[in-house]
């Protein structure tokens, strides 16, 4: 018999990475439904045997997106597993060691609180495995390599000093698909959530320097404390309108640099680890080395 499975959210980066891995897999039958697109969604969840929730968005479209696929399913014939696809960004401003049972502060702004609404309604449904991601990176991985290797090209990253001495709870992208992959099938699992980062946290300064490295993005620079002021308070609303304006005018020739949010240096200062102790037990996790992780990321961004 075929397996038939959803990938809600195919659209984005994750669901694409997780599409491609099944490509010419026989017994599966895979139906890719862009985020939110509640047609195609209540067409095909009846003969699925198995939904991945790529919940990838702003805080409204995780919401709405979460809100659709757990209400079609209160009411389906059928109850398929479903992976849920969550976020680090519940644990809120936790420092230190957190694992599965911590409390979901969420107390990081509305993406960590649609984070968390999403996950309620994950919990509500009785064959939801959740998954909280770590920092995404790797090809394709757009925010986390992508944009930080725009950073570091143009020397507006490098050493924050104390300012990036927090951890980095990196996953590279094909473990998080390899997790996501294992969750789909194996038993016994139902109701049950990971973390799924790499057990070796780098700080992010080892992760900037490494990467700045890998993309020959070098010397790498120091940035103080001003420079980042700079960056976060001054130049950040300037391009984000910048950004906005382009985006409206449909002016895709010109080139508007990636603002420097004030989240990232929150981030990057948090000495939060991640415990992956269950995902590696439970579904037998294993971790890309960082180097090979940045040599493949800085192939696809240099």
């Amino acid at each position: 018999m075929k397996s038939s499975v959803i990938i809600h959210g195919a659209d984005n980066f994750i669901g694409a990475r997780l599409a491609a891995s099944f490509a010419n897999e026989k017994g599966v039958t895979l139906r890719a439904v862009h985020g939110g697109d509640q047609v195609a969604l209540r067409n095909v969840l009846p003969e699925a045997q198995a939904v991945v929730h790529c919940s990838v968005g702003t805080p409204g479209q995780i919401e709405r997106r979460a809100t659709l696929l757990y209400g079609l399913l209160s009411s389906s014939k059928t109850q398929p597993r479903v992976v849920h696809l969550g976020s680090m960004t519940v644990y809120g401003s936790a420092v230190g060691t957190v694992d599965e049972t911590s409390v979901l502060r969420a107390d990081l702004g509305p993406y960590s609180l649609a984070q968390r609404l999403a996950e309620r309604l994950a919990g509500s449904y009785s064959q939801a495995i959740i998954l909280r991601s770590g920092v995404e990176y790797g090809p394709s991985c757009a925010a986390w390599s992508g944009r930080v290797a725009r950073w570091l090209q143009a020397h507006r990253l490098g050493d924050l000093g104390a300012c990036g001495d927090g951890l980095c709870n990196l996953v590279y992208i094909d473990d998080l698909i390899a997790v996501i992959r294992t969750a789909l099938h194996e038993p016994g699992i139902e109701g049950e959530v990971f973390n799924v980062a790499a057990s070796v946290k780098p700080t992010w300064n080892d992760y900037f320097t490494a990467y700045a490295i890998a993309l020959g993005a070098v010397p790498v620079r120091r940035i103080g404390v001003r420079r980042l002021g700079l960056e976060t308070r001054i130049a950040a609303p300037a391009l984000k309108l910048a950004e906005s304006l382009v985006s409206a005018a449909r002016l895709r020739m010109l080139h508007v640099p990636p603002a420097i949010p004030p989240s990232l240096l929150r981030l990057c200062r948090q000495e939060i680890d991640l415990s992956t102790t269950r995902v590696e037990s439970r579904l037998g996790a294993h971790w890309t080395p960082l180097d090979r992780g940045l040599s493949q990321a800085a192939e696809c961004y240099r």
